[in-house]
C-alpha cells in the first residue's frame, strides 16, 4: 500500500498512520511513529477520521478507470505495485494479485506488469463476464474465485451453488488455468451444505474430464 512523504520526512498511508525509517546496524526499518487513534476516546473520534475511499485502492466498479487516474495514481500501479512484482519474478515465483469488483480496464496493464494469477473474479461487476476475460486472457492469466459469496453461497440452496460452479468451471476451466474458489472468504452466514456443494468430488471431476 502506498505512502506518502510528509513535511517531517515521515511515511503516512492512507489510513493516517505515520512511519519513520529507523537505522540499525543489521539494517533500516519502519517503525510507528503516530497512530490516528492514540488519543481517541470515543466512538464519535473515530466516525470524524477522514477515512479512504475504497474505490481508491481496490479500483473496483470505476467506468473508464485509466483514464481517470492522475498520474501518482498510475505511478502506484506501475511502479509501486510493479516493483513488487519484478522481485517476486526475480527469484522465478508466480504473482498472484487479489483486485475487486470492474477492474477489466486494467487487466491488460497487470499482464504487462507480471500479473499470473487474477484473484477473485466478481461477475456480477461490469466487464467482468468469466467466459469473456478466458476468451481474451485465458492464453495470459490464470484465474482464482469466481463463486459468488455474496448471493449464492449464502443465500441459494446446495443445487444452485453446484449449478454456478458448473458454469465457472466450463467458462474459465477450458484447457486449465482455473483456480475455484469464493470471491472472498467464505462468510459466517453460508450454511454448510453450501460449502459441501462448492467442494463436492463430483464437481472436480468435471474439470478434469473437461481438460483430458
Amino acid at each position: 500500500m502506498w505512502r506518502q512523504i510528509t513535511p517531517d520526512n515521515l511515511l503516512r498511508d492512507i489510513w493516517g498512520r505515520q512511519f519513520k525509517l529507523a537505522n540499525y546496524p543489521y539494517g533500516t526499518y519502519e517503525e510507528l511513529a503516530s497512530y490516528p487513534f492514540e488519543h481517541a476516546t470515543t466512538l464519535a473520534n473515530i466516525k470524524e477520521h477522514p477515512w479512504p475511499d475504497p474505490d481508491w485502492w481496490d479500483f473496483s466498479n470505476v467506468p473508464d478507470l485509466i483514464d481517470q487516474m492522475d498520474e501518482y495514481d498510475q505511478y502506484h500501479i506501475r511502479y509501486r505495485i510493479g516493483s513488487i512484482f519484478e522481485v517476486a519474478k526475480s527469484f522465478g515465483l508466480k504473482v498472484m494479485y487479489h483486485c475487486d469488483g470492474a477492474i477489466y480496464p486494467l487487466i491488460p496493464d497487470l499482464i504487462d506488469l507480471g500479473v499470473d494469477v487474477l484473484n477473485p473474479i466478481q461477475s456480477d461487476a461490469e466487464g467482468m463476464d468469466p467466459a469473456g476475460l478466458k476468451e481474451q486472457f485465458g492464453d495470459k492469466l490464470c484465474f482464482h474465485g469466481g463463486i459468488d459469496i455474496i448471493e449464492t453461497l449464502p443465500h441459494g440452496s446446495a443445487s444452485d451453488v453446484r449449478r454456478e460452479v458448473k458454469t465457472r468451471i466450463k467458462d474459465l476451466g477450458s484447457q486449465g488455468g482455473y483456480v475455484l474458489a469464493g470471491t472472498h472468504h467464505i462468510q459466517a452466514d453460508t450454511p454448510l451444505e453450501n460449502i459441501q456443494a462448492l467442494y463436492e468430488p463430483d464437481l472436480r471431476k468435471a474439470y478434469e474430464q473437461l481438460n483430458r
